[in-house]
């Protein structure tokens, strides 16, 4: 069975609905490959038939796959070593069928895996002078930790690399940026089997989170001024609803810089995070190529699931599918917002 787009993420996922109830209406097919719900299911894969069946749905050929994300659950039956073994067993079953029955993707494993790397962020971010990039370092080098961080006048920030959480069989913790005070500075030796980014702190008056969809530039900003946890990290929030939350369009320039940045890890879509300053300068931290955006739309009534049904349709047309294009997908409001 060919379906016009498969989507690997749950249905209950807001972001999925928002994009999909459009698409639906305009005459996509859809099947959503439910992560959480695929542990209580089977796979078979017949390579020589090009057939891939999960459960009861059988797909043999698609014209994209969002790759929206995977939220893998715990199997109480299974050990942790277990449980990791087999959600990779999965996973390259999974992955490895939708490659071979279909290349397009928004936006594609490796892709987003590639983008992820915090270092070849930083690299090619500091040689755009369209970006303003506090200086950093990635070190597990605790020398070099007390170097870059003495004398010069400046407060720093420590943060993970990539998996900021610490799981124990009782619970989880998770590592916010965390401004480098006093205690963290006598132990600077513990991050020698671990290297963490070290970068230099950015007194913001507020951040910004920027989408790119497609072509398609949405910047928010974000004013959590008024909470004092935040100063560090903006996720520091009991509640995110007590953020101030505004549509703004971000200089033309920085916009740019975001859309080659995506282009060079290949992606479609990729959600950067801004610092801004007392005197309004926009300083480059990190991009998040598959982060989540739904929120915004809820807080400001910006038209980013309109915007990503319409860069998904166009990808489908772009496969040579003609669709029926219905106000929903592509509407007003969704061209013309900045």
């Amino acid at each position: 069975m060919h379906v016009d787009l498969v989507v690997v993420g749950s249905p209950t996922d807001k972001h999925v609905d928002a994009v999909l109830r459009p698409l639906k209406s305009a005459g996509v097919t859809a099947h959503c490959l439910d992560q959480i719900a695929l542990w209580r299911r089977t796979i078979t894969f017949d390579p020589g038939a090009g057939r891939l069946k999960v459960g009861r749905q059988t797909i043999t050929s698609c014209s994209l796959i969002w790759n929206r994300r995977a939220y893998p659950t715990a199997i109480r039956y299974m050990s942790r070593g277990e449980q990791a073994f087999a959600r990779s067993e999965f996973s390259h079953a999974l992955f490895g069928a939708l490659w071979a029955l279909c290349g397009t993707w928004l936006d594609a494993p490796d892709a987003v895996a590639r983008a992820s790397y915090k270092a070849a962020q930083l690299h090619w971010a500091t040689r755009d002078p369209r970006l303003r990039v506090p200086p950093a370092l990635i070190t597990s080098n605790s020398t070099s930790a007390k170097t870059f961080t003495h004398g010069k006048g400046a407060r720093h920030v420590i943060k993970a690399l990539y998996r900021a959480i610490i799981e124990t069989p009782s619970t989880a913790h998770f590592m916010y940026t965390s401004l480098v005070d006093a205690d963290i500075r006598r132990r600077w030796t513990r991050i020698k089997h671990s290297p963490c980014i070290i970068q230099e702190y950015v007194a913001r008056q507020y951040d910004v989170r920027l989408n790119v969809i497609g072509d398609r530039v949405f910047a928010t900003k974000l004013d959590a001024s008024h909470i004092a946890a935040t100063a560090a990290d903006v996720r520091r929030v009991n509640d995110y609803k007590d953020i101030r939350y505004t549509a703004l369009e971000a200089p033309a320039p920085i916009a740019r810089a975001c859309r080659d940045m995506c282009a060079h890890f290949g992606l479609r879509f990729g959600a950067f995070d801004f610092a801004v300053d007392g005197d309004g300068v926009w300083h480059f931290p990190e991009l998040n190529p598959n982060g989540q955006w739904y929120w915004l739309e809820e807080m400001t009534g910006q038209p980013l699931a309109a915007a990503f049904a319409a860069e998904i349709l166009r990808q489908i047309d772009g496969g040579s599918v003609a669709r029926k294009r219905s106000a929903p997908v592509d509407n007003k409001e969704a061209r013309n917002f900045p």
